[in-house]
């Protein structure tokens, strides 16, 4: 039920979160329609602006660039009587004539030969390079139209202009959401639905298992309680389902201990009506009853044999020796009968010096433990016969064990 519970939980978590948004997202639909629409009509694709401020660049110094090219055309190669092919021309023509009276001379023409060609080649791509340039004024005013189209939106959006595509893909996401959230919330609404259904149906298979379960603990316990010192007590447990309660992980029931303490009492809470000495053979019952199902690896009783002695106490100290058999029990008491029972026996002192006050304990060897139970048994002086008893009773705790 818990896995349930969990499952319908963040099914209805995801529903409310989901409502609220709606609330506040009529206002932003419709933002982010103008956005969306505001962004498309511009059509930025991510690669258009960097070729764009190229083309830019070349618009606005357009002119600039056709005279300083032309002269670099006619200075490399146009010019017939100054240009730098005819002046390395004849440089060549000359170390030709010159190396067939030098041979050493060839490798010198053949390089410069080698630069000629290359300089032929670099006029031809600047004669093709003036050819192509435009000298276009409206569409330098197209791209300064649309690069200042861009940088407005950028600005009003305020990212970089780059991420403005980015941006655009993101808004139109978030619109797409929006847009499908009624479908969403049906669908939502109609898991929710469904796992409402299956807690609630897991819910009161619990409460059917839960009341069996009461009933016969209630019994058990009760039993057990007669053998405690508390003839006449009677111990239940009260399943109560509140069919209004919010879901929880451990079901819908409303879950608690009742007791009577004494014959002719009616039911009462425990919290309200146990004594401390009470509670703690209370829970010693029902840990003796749960002890098979139950893991907890440590107890502490507190006075469990507060007002009963003789018989009863030695009962419940088996009780807690049994238990003790598969997990750590601690046990405060005044009674020889309980203390006789235990595997181990310390004695908690409070010591009392000049000006300060200190609490001892210790764990008692065999000898030490049976003046301490005679001490228990006769009080003040201690007999031989009261040894005797202590020894006596060590020897029948583990007898019975």
């Amino acid at each position: 039920i818990a896995s349930s519970f969990r499952q319908w939980k963040k099914t209805r978590d995801a529903l409310d979160e989901l409502r609220r948004v709606q609330q506040d997202s009529d206002d932003r639909r419709d933002l982010l329609r103008f956005h969306v629409s505001e962004l498309d009509a511009l059509g930025l694709n991510p690669l258009e602006l960097p070729e764009l401020e190229n083309e830019h660049q070349r618009l606005a110094h357009a002119g600039k660039l056709a005279e300083g090219t032309q002269t670099a055309l006619e200075n490399a190669y146009e010019n017939e009587e100054a240009s730098a092919y005819s002046l390395l021309s004849h440089a060549v023509e000359t170390l030709k004539e010159l190396a067939n009276v030098d041979a050493s001379l060839t490798p010198v023409a053949e390089t410069l030969n080698t630069a000629l060609i290359h300089l032929q080649e670099g006029a031809e791509d600047l004669r093709r390079y003036v050819s192509d340039l435009e000298m276009d004024p409206e569409r330098r005013d197209f791209v300064e139209s649309r690069l200042a189209a861009i940088d407005q939106l950028a600005r009003k959006h305020r990212v970089p202009v780059a991420e403005l595509a980015d941006l655009a893909e993101k808004l139109r996401e978030e619109l797409d959401n929006l847009e499908n959230s009624q479908a969403r919330l049906d669908k939502l609404e109609s898991e929710l639905a469904k796992h409402e259904q299956e807690y609630i149906t897991l819910a009161k298979k619990l409460n059917k298992q839960r009341t069996a379960t009461a009933t016969r603990l209630g019994k058990d316990v009760s039993a057990v309680m007669q053998e405690l010192g508390m003839p006449g007590g009677r111990f239940a447990i009260a399943v109560s389902v509140d069919e209004k309660s919010r879901f929880a992980a451990h079901g819908r029931d409303n879950i608690e201990f009742q007791v009577s303490a004494n014959p002719g009492q009616p039911l009462a809470a425990l919290a309200k009506v146990a004594s401390g000495g009470e509670l703690s053979r209370i829970s010693l019952a029902i840990q003796v009853i749960a002890s098979d199902a139950s893991d907890m690896p440590v107890m502490v009783f507190d006075e469990v044999d507060a007002g009963v002695g003789g018989g009863i106490a030695e009962l419940i100290g088996r009780r807690m020796r049994a238990l003790g058999r598969g997990r750590q029990v601690f046990c405060v008491t005044h009674l020889p009968q309980v203390a006789s029972q235990a595997h181990h026996h310390y004695k908690v002192e409070k010591i009392t010096g000049k000006d300060h006050t200190r609490t001892t304990i210790a764990k008692l060897d065999s000898d030490v433990r049976i003046e301490e139970l005679a001490r228990m048994l006769g009080g003040v002086k201690i007999t031989d016969t009261t040894r005797q008893h202590a020894r006596e009773m060590i020897k029948a705790a583990e007898a019975a064990a």
